[in-house]
């Protein structure tokens, strides 16, 4: 799996975000979901997209992707596109609803657009796909946003 980013506005070679030098990027300071294989592929004003390849690793002890991973990826979508601004935000809540299995093999994308902004607040929907286009997760995460660049 390569590193393939695709944006629309000016990036900081180093962070992946837009240049702005207070500008933290909580997908390059996280340590978590590189570690298990997540990858930002795409990264927009309000939207981003990551991808993970399912191996054997990922799998519970029923044989199919292990709820965590399929949380990890769509969280991580969701951290990268509450920040693809200036500021930090933060999570509140998350939920997540699992529909169709994965198994080892699959590639699996997740893609985190804003839906609603109101006040210090903004609401993500991220839709999991597989490499056949079906959807077999959804998430939405509740984001607040902080007066600080540190969280």
């Amino acid at each position: 799996m390569g590193n393939a980013l695709m944006v629309d506005f000016p990036l900081d070679a180093v962070s992946c975000l837009p240049m702005n030098q207070s500008h933290r990027n909580p997908v390059r300071d996280d340590a978590f979901g590189p570690s298990i294989g997540v990858e930002l592929l795409e990264l927009t004003d309000r939207r981003a997209v990551t991808r993970i390849l399912l191996t054997d690793r990922h799998l519970n002890g029923v044989k199919i992707g292990q709820g965590g991973v399929l949380f990890t990826l769509a969280d991580m979508a969701f951290a990268a596109a509450a920040n693809s601004r200036p500021g930090v935000e933060v999570g509140l809540h998350a939920a997540m609803s699992y529909l169709l299995a994965t198994k080892a093999g699959d590639q699996l994308t997740a893609e985190a657009t804003l839906i609603a902004e109101a006040g210090k607040t903004s609401t993500y929907q991220v839709v999991v796909r597989n490499q056949h286009q079906q959807t077999v997760a959804t998430f939405e995460g509740l984001a607040f946003k902080k007066r600080t660049e540190t969280a």
